[in-house]
């Protein structure tokens, strides 16, 4: 029996298999940029924690076998497409080239607080796949991945948002033996939910129109507003305009910018737009904001 090598996605270990080129951890997540190096003879390879694997370069063979295979299965692993790796699984793979991909890990604990939210605290099961295509996923992955390496002081809030939503969809997804509750009559599904917030976390600061977000719903315009309230208890503008409100908040505790900058950043036309808007929505200017939270 081959030795199983252990990959732990979550430190900055080296190993004959990968590479890592870049990465940015976040409370219980980390996001990778690693470079697969050649295993044409093959190898028995385990995450140390759980892990989804995205091919970032161009299409190319795979042959895979996880645990509760038979024998080993080949595929053509597309660009954008998925493999996911449960924790401490041994799986025997094979591959030749060296290839790009982005790998999101998480904690155990990470799972758990998403779990407690969504299943009571059960993670359901997903087992090792390989070569998976889903949208949503795939959306959130490369938007993970782009913020590897990005140094503002709302990107590490934003990447554990998009993490919890991408965790949250996986066990939804891939999990076996749970079910979500049922969302209530007429507002948005969980996964109408995660997309949309998801849209509007990655263009905050942005004129965000409610076309394109009825659109990562499915719905109409109409339909969108009046479900997205009857889930989230906010209209859509007034739940993303609390979110800039709150970016500002960080913004204007957690860095040294000044108030001209930080309205620059979050769209604003000028400093006295986001005071009187910052104003309105705490009742204090920015800057009494900054010198009372001192």
């Amino acid at each position: 029996m081959a030795k199983t090598i252990l990959l732990d996605f979550t430190s900055t270990m080296q190993s004959t298999y990968v590479d890592l080129q870049a990465r940015m951890a976040r409370r219980g997540v980390v996001i990778n940029r690693y470079a697969f190096n050649s295993t044409p003879e093959g190898a028995r390879l385990a995450s140390a924690h759980f892990a989804v694997i995205l091919n970032e370069g161009d299409p190319f063979d795979l042959r895979w076998r996880a645990p509760d295979d038979r024998k080993a299965a080949c595929h053509r692993v597309e660009t954008g497409q998925f493999h996911i790796a449960p924790a401490m699984t041994p799986l025997d793979v094979a591959w030749e080239g060296r290839r790009p991909g982005g790998v999101i890990a998480f904690a155990q604990e990470f799972f758990l607080s998403v779990a407690e939210e969504l299943f009571n605290g059960k993670i359901p099961h997903i087992r090792a796949q390989a070569a998976r295509s889903d949208p949503i996923v795939q959306h959130l992955c490369s938007t993970l991945c782009g913020k590897i390496g990005r140094r503002e002081p709302h990107i590490a809030m934003c990447a554990e948002r998009i993490a919890t939503m991408l965790a949250g969809h996986l066990m939804a997804t891939f999990g076996e033996g749970t079910r979500l509750p049922q969302p209530p009559k007429g507002g948005l599904t969980l996964a109408q939910q995660r997309r949309v917030i998801a849209y509007i976390e990655e263009h905050i600061g942005e004129d965000i129109c409610l076309a394109d977000l009825a659109s990562e719903a499915g719905l109409s315009r109409h339909h969108f507003c009046r479900a997205f309230k009857q889930s989230v208890g906010e209209s859509p503008c007034r739940y993303a305009h609390f979110r800039l409100m709150r970016l500002a908040q960080e913004q204007l505790l957690g860095s040294r910018k000044t108030v001209t900058e930080i309205a620059h950043e979050l769209g604003f036309s000028s400093s006295n737009h986001f005071a009187s808007a910052f104003r309105r929505h705490t009742g204090m200017s920015p800057t009494e904001f900054r010198r009372h939270h001192a």
